[in-house]
């Protein structure tokens, strides 16, 4: 009986087994990537088929009856680009083919200017705000003017009856034509003495007195001695005047005395203001006098028409407070008014010539 020889067992070389080694690892790495981008596929898969089912779906809407375009939620109506074809084509021509496009497209970019605005909150800012309610009650306000009925029509009657009653209102007023001399006071010639400014205007006053009887104004002293650039050359003639354009015209003192001379040919005695020294003559004189109705009959019609109006103005907004309750509240105003606000000082009107 043969006994068996153990066989020596063969060990791989080190190269060969590092080579083995590498080649495994290599193959489990490719596996893992292999796997995770198919997780990866499979999670997108995913979530587009969840988020289909699960999101709505914007469908665009059909356009309506009266629609040519949309921006957004916005819609362009046929109405509105009707206005701006005749905007762009007043008399109904046009110099080229008409082109829609060209109509339509500064309408688009309006709602596309509006909606960011609208995004970026540009239209809650205040100011636009009030811009916007001032457009809208203005716009309001007209339109409803225009849509109203006609008032009725001031009759013969009521004109006649409102003379009548104020017609002192329509009289026409005592008017005086007058000649004025305005010499120079002291800042006007500084290098006379002031005595001797007052001597010369007394002198110059003696000297109107002596030839007041043969001349209507003061003739050639004015040219000679007046600086009243108006009416030196025309004898101090300075024509017709109110007492009213007097107030304006002249100092308080110089109209007070225009309207005390008496008769024609009077004269007043010397003024002396800061304007320089005056002196007058009374020309001529015509007493207040009631206008005739002819001739403030359409005042009076348009007088009484703008008050109907006014009245009706004020009856509607009386009817708004009572449908909108208005309130006030005073400590909240006084706190509004800023402190810097001051109250400014008019000038004087200028003097009527």
């Amino acid at each position: 009986m043969a006994i068996p020889v153990p066989q020596p067992q063969t060990r791989p070389l080190p190269s060969e087994e590092r080579n083995s080694g590498h080649s495994r690892r290599h193959a489990a790495s490719r596996v893992a990537a292999l796997a995770f981008a198919l997780a990866v596929v499979g999670a997108i898969l995913f979530l587009r088929d969840h988020h289909r089912h699960s999101t709505p779906q914007r469908t665009p809407k059909s356009a309506a009856l009266d629609e040519v375009a949309r921006v957004g939620d916005a819609s362009i109506t046929a109405s509105e680009f009707r206005v701006a074809w005749k905007k762009r084509h007043p008399d109904g021509s046009a110099s080229v083919a008409p082109n829609p496009s060209a109509v339509l497209e500064p309408l688009i970019q309006r709602e596309l200017l509006f909606a960011e605005a609208e995004r970026a909150g540009f239209t809650r800012r205040d100011d636009l705000l009030a811009s916007w309610r001032a457009f809208v009650a203005t716009r309001f306000h007209e339109e409803r003017q225009a849509l109203a009925p006609p008032a009725e029509p001031v009759t013969e009657s009521e004109i006649a009856a409102h003379y009548q009653t104020h017609s002192d209102a329509y009289a026409a007023p005592e008017r005086r034509r007058l000649a004025l001399l305005q010499l120079p006071t002291q800042p006007e010639a500084p290098a006379l003495p002031l005595q001797e400014s007052r001597k010369d205007a007394r002198s110059i006053h003696d000297e109107a007195v002596t030839e007041a009887r043969n001349s209507r104004d003061f003739g050639p002293l004015a040219a000679r001695h007046s600086i009243h650039q108006a009416s030196r050359h025309f004898g101090g003639d300075i024509g017709w005047v109110t007492r009213a354009q007097a107030a304006r015209a002249w100092p308080e003192e110089v109209a007070e005395a225009a309207f005390a001379l008496a008769e024609p040919g009077d004269l007043s005695p010397l003024l002396a203001t800061s304007e320089g020294v005056y002196l007058l003559k009374l020309v001529d004189r015509e007493p207040a006098r009631p206008a005739p109705l002819a001739a403030v009959r359409e005042r009076i019609r348009y007088e009484l028409t703008r008050a109907r109006a006014s009245q009706a103005e004020t009856q509607f907004l009386d009817e708004l407070r009572l449908r909108h309750p208005v309130q006030v509240f005073g400590e909240n105003l006084a706190a509004a008014v800023p402190r810097e606000t001051s109250v400014a000082h008019q000038p004087p009107a200028l003097p009527a010539r």
